[in-house]
């Protein structure tokens, strides 16, 4: 069976058009390679800079200068050295100068700096005792500093208690809260305390309080001093 003569024309159309689209795939292909180029090697970023044994050249590239050879004049670096030497003049000079000899000091009356004074006692412990006198109200002894972390009982012989300013209260005219921050109640004897006023009424002295088995006779020893 032959074909006619407009087959053949139709054939040859066809295979000009897939021969035209082959050649465009292959050359488009190589156009976007050429496009898309590999990213550069290490290497092949310092390519042709020439570095010498002693890095001149390589230092005239580097965009920041290297700490240790700019330890002197780094300006950060003399801010931390004179603020840290600042810091230490400051703490030497304004620490108080403890004293030499043996001085009586009023417990209840003594402010951080005069505590500082004292053998052994520092910042810490002068904030730890003005806060425990705050709570309670005042110390009725020496002997309730070994009561505040790290007072020891060679620290005792430099004090002496003036009694007359404690600040005595009623249990009755405190609230919940003030009751639950004195040492010598806190939270859980607060509660019951609470509960037992509210259900019997106001405690107004301390032969009622005992009577309530709230406390210790330890405890009521030591809370007596502060109840009138």
């Amino acid at each position: 069976m032959g074909y006619s003569k407009a087959d053949r024309r139709a054939v040859i159309v066809l295979a000009i058009i897939a021969c035209c689209i082959v050649v465009g795939i292959v050359l488009f292909g190589q156009r976007e390679q050429s496009m898309v180029q590999a990213p550069l090697l290490p290497q092949e970023i310092f390519k042709g800079l020439k570095v010498s044994k002693n890095y001149k050249e390589y230092r005239t590239y580097k965009p920041y200068k290297s700490y240790k050879s700019n330890k002197k004049n780094n300006p950060y670096r003399s801010y931390q050295y004179s603020e840290h030497s600042n810091y230490s003049d400051y703490s030497e000079s304004s620490r108080p100068t403890k004293f030499s000899n043996l001085t009586i000091v009023d417990l209840n009356s003594a402010d951080t700096t005069l505590l500082q004074r004292i053998p052994g006692i520092g910042s810490n412990i002068a904030r730890w005792i003005v806060e425990r006198r705050d709570k309670l109200g005042g110390f009725y002894t020496v002997e309730q500093l070994l009561e505040v972390r790290y007072v020891e009982p060679t620290m005792l012989q430099w004090f002496t208690v003036d009694t007359t300013q404690i600040r005595h209260f009623r249990i009755s005219d405190l609230s919940f809260s003030e009751m639950s921050r004195h040492p010598y109640i806190g939270y859980e004897k607060a509660k019951a305390i609470s509960n037992y006023q509210r259900l019997y009424g106001p405690i107004t002295d301390l032969e009622q309080l005992r009577a309530t088995t709230i406390f210790t006779d330890e405890e009521l020893e030591k809370l007596q001093n502060y109840i009138f």
